[in-house]
């Protein structure tokens, strides 16, 4: 995204950025590898990775829940209603 645009400005200090100065600082640009990876795809591994209480409820971490176009004070209530709440 950013490394294949060379018309940005940000551009430049991603790919000539300065040498890291202390050892004990450890820069964004030494911890990120040159491969292309997505964000998301890194969220989903680290989500079905996890061994939290009821993982198994989510199959999918991408999936929009159907009525999350709904109001913000109606899905609260039928949120509520849902687990007993309300």
């Amino acid at each position: 995204m950013l490394r294949g645009n060379d018309s940005l400005s940000l551009h430049a200090d991603i790919e000539n950025h300065p040498p890291a100065r202390l050892p004990s600082r450890h820069p964004v640009w030494l911890s990120v590898s040159r491969e292309e990876v997505s964000a998301l795809d890194e969220w989903c591994d680290e989500w079905l990775d996890t061994d939290v209480i009821n993982h198994s409820l989510v199959d999918d971490p991408t999936a929009v829940p159907p009525g999350l176009n709904l109001s913000q004070h109606l899905w609260a209530n039928l949120n509520h209603f849902r687990t007993g709440q309300g």
